[in-house]
């Protein structure tokens, strides 16, 4: 088991369970997609804040 699979699922009532459901590919892939579209949604909102502020500032 991954250390990231264990620590996720410490808190598990079946930790068994658990493990086995997060050691799924279709989970592993679900959960990767999940993230790498969350940071690509907080990078743009970096992007649109920083040219907000620089319209606000007249550059």
């Amino acid at each position: 088991n991954s250390p990231l699979v264990d620590e996720i699922t410490n808190g598990a009532e079946d930790k068994e369970k658990a493990r086995q459901f997060f050691s799924l590919p279709q989970v592993r892939q679900s959960i990767e997609q999940s993230l790498h579209t969350q940071k690509t949604m907080d990078r743009l909102l970096q992007i649109a804040i920083g040219n907000a502020e620089n319209m606000v500032k007249g550059e």
